[in-house]
């Protein structure tokens, strides 16, 4: 506790600092006569004991004076504590010029090379999670406005990036999951807001990345499920228009909905392994070539071999199209392009009148159903067929484009019953649809 106190006429300072206690003379008289002179020169002693307290702590550690300005934050009263830190934090940075305002920071991500190069769509479910002017639901994710709208509504204080904190960080990460999203896209949400805050640490001056402890959920591994051969059956003989094809490319290729709608009969060309390579629907070489669009910035190129029925489909196909080297779906190719989601409930409408239960109702931390038959139940599909009939592993993982065995294994999951049948009767079965134009 600091005073001030007479001592033969003159006042003296007492106080401590860092556990040792402090006597000094203010070298200042104390009064006598008027009231006013006493108040006076007493708070003249009382400046001088400022100053002496000021010159000692002048003389402490940054580190040490931190940590007092921590513990004084910490006396404040709760709602003026983030305030009051956002403003020191603020005239501690008066004279730095590295700083990115929160409205600046998406067009700063986009223009930095460091992000590497994503897919349009991938960026389009990146700005999901950093948040639109208007809110959009992209797909079937809905990150509920996305961190940067959240920051708004609740820490309108928080004007640049570098003032984003652990605490703000873990906030929000409590807000998303809380929110019911699956864990995959709480995953997917953290995990890009820690990238874009490391890839933009230089430009907005900040000293720690407040993502890096907010650590990942465990992910729901049961996914989409394979088709019986009930269903394939089913879904391939009431499949209509393109619907039929994508659905056949799917289970004889692997192949997912994006890089299906997307598919054109002539695709360029490209160098693998030295050599120039076509790439598209090659019906002439009986394969299909491609650079998966998930895998494209890696510059990974897959073959496909045409299963039998599939090269009669795409051979009907490439007779009737007017474009013999466009787009196989010319039409879904540019709904694609502005909404993947009306293709896939395309997709989801199809097995679903086929008398396809697809979701599946919410438990635990979910609060929405859980989609677990879709297009990707045909990837599943392929995949478990070929693990059936004792394809070699290496060879499926080659086919599917996997980048480890692990995720091969994870595909291939054995259903209520062998697929070995589906095999057998799929193909005659189709032949005769796509003969018949049916």
């Amino acid at each position: 506790m600091a005073q001030v106190f007479d001592r033969n006429g003159i006042y003296y300072a007492r106080f401590m600092h860092n556990g040792k206690d402090y006597f000094r003379s203010t070298k200042i008289p104390v009064a006598t006569g008027s009231k006013k002179a006493v108040r006076e020169a007493k708070a003249q002693a009382e400046a001088e004991l400022a100053r002496m307290l000021a010159e000692i702590r002048g003389r402490e550690s940054v580190d040490a004076l931190f940590t007092r300005l921590v513990e004084g934050l910490g006396r404040l009263p709760k709602h003026e504590r983030e305030p009051k830190r956002i403003v020191l934090a603020d005239r501690l940075r008066q004279g730095v010029t590295a700083r990115l305002a929160i409205a600046d920071a998406w067009q700063a991500w986009l223009d930095n090379p460091k992000k590497r190069n994503p897919s349009p769509a991938t960026i389009e479910m990146y700005l999901a999670y950093w948040g639109r002017d208007r809110a959009k639901k992209h797909g079937r994710r809905k990150v509920k406005n996305g961190f940067k709208n959240w920051l708004a509504a609740n820490h309108e204080e928080v004007t640049y990036l570098h003032e984003v904190t652990p605490a703000i960080a873990e906030a929000y990460a409590t807000h998303l999951w809380g929110s019911g999203v699956t864990p995959r896209t709480y995953n997917g949400a953290i995990k890009f807001l820690r990238a874009m805050f490391r890839v933009l640490k230089t430009q907005a001056g900040l000293a720690s990345n407040p993502w890096d402890e907010i650590p990942a959920q465990d992910k729901d591994t049961e996914g989409r499920r394979n088709l019986t051969t009930e269903e394939l059956e089913k879904v391939f003989a009431e499949a209509e228009g393109n619907l039929r094809y994508w659905i056949a490319i799917g289970l004889y290729t692997g192949l997912r909905l994006g890089d299906v709608v997307t598919l054109k009969w002539d695709g360029g060309s490209t160098v693998v392994n030295g050599k120039q390579v076509k790439l598209g629907v090659l019906l002439d070489e009986r394969c299909i070539r491609i650079a998966p669009r998930k895998t494209r910035r890696k510059k990974k190129v897959l073959t496909y071999p045409l299963h039998p029925v599939l090269e009669v489909m795409l051979r009907e196909l490439h007779d009737g199209a007017e474009d013999k080297k466009g787009f196989l779906f010319p039409a879904d190719a540019k709904t694609h392009t502005k909404s993947t989601s009306a293709i896939t409930r395309r997709i989801q409408k199809h097995f679903e009148d086929c008398g396809i239960q697809t979701t599946e109702e919410a438990t635990g931390h979910r609060k929405r159903a859980v989609v677990r038959v879709g297009f990707h139940s045909l990837r599943h599909s392929f995949v478990s067929i070929c693990a059936d009939n004792k394809v070699p592993q290496h060879v499926i993982q080659a086919l599917v484009g996997h980048g480890s065995p692990a995720m091969t294994r994870l595909y291939a999951h054995a259903g209520d019953e062998q697929m070995v049948k589906a095999i057998a009767a799929l193909p005659a079965m189709t032949i005769d649809a796509a003969e018949n134009g049916e």
